[in-house]
């Protein structure tokens, strides 16, 4: 199995500062061009399927990419963005401890949101992704085109960190990436 990662294409709320979590918004028209360019820069992965989650701008970014691809798109709840509960759909101007708590979801597992998810269950459903595509999937080359928190606990766990662990980067909306083409970007201290 070989694994590409992309974040989907930039949204409305991305622009706003809005967050959005499991909540929704557009893609801005920047955010399909990242999405229909996060296609041309995968196809040289020769993806054989795309797999997406669930929410519209997963979707919507996914279909984007397929353009220059041309190969099935699926989804799974598996991808679903890490919930931020009683935050989502807020942006910095209220509830300045629940952004207090978000801004801190780097130093532990659970955040002090209502409803929030907790790092270590999205890095269980990343497992349960992984585990499902190895068993389903073979050899099969995957696009996987989900979301900034996601992928950040990914890479963290790619690097043998906590769930939680600040250190990975937040992907750029429409990057596409390999794990193992971002050990470069490891913690000193992980890669010796």
């Amino acid at each position: 199995m070989s694994l590409i990662y992309c974040r989907h294409g930039r949204t409305q709320w991305n622009d706003l500062g809005t967050l959005q979590g499991t909540f929704d918004s557009p893609l801005t028209d920047t955010g399909k061009k990242q999405a229909y360019e996060s296609g041309r820069l995968a196809a040289p992965h020769s993806p054989q399927l795309i797999y997406c989650s669930e929410l519209k701008r997963a979707r919507d970014s996914a279909e984007l990419a397929n353009l220059s691809l041309c190969v099935p798109v699926l989804t799974s709840p598996l991808l679903n963005e890490r919930c931020f509960g009683a935050l989502q759909g807020l942006d910095r101007t209220t509830h300045p401890k629940w952004w207090q708590a978000y801004t801190g979801r780097d130093q532990q597992d659970c955040m002090a949101i209502p409803g929030s998810e907790a790092a270590s269950a999205v890095a269980c459903r990343i497992g349960a992704f992984w585990t499902e595509m190895r068993e389903m999937h073979g050899d099969t080359r995957i696009l996987v085109v989900g979301h900034g928190e996601w992928l950040k606990i990914a890479l963290s766990l790619a690097w043998g960190l906590s769930p939680w662990s600040g250190a990975p980067p937040l992907p750029d909306n429409g990057q596409v990436w390999r794990l193992e083409e971002m050990r470069e970007l490891m913690p000193q201290q992980q890669s010796a």
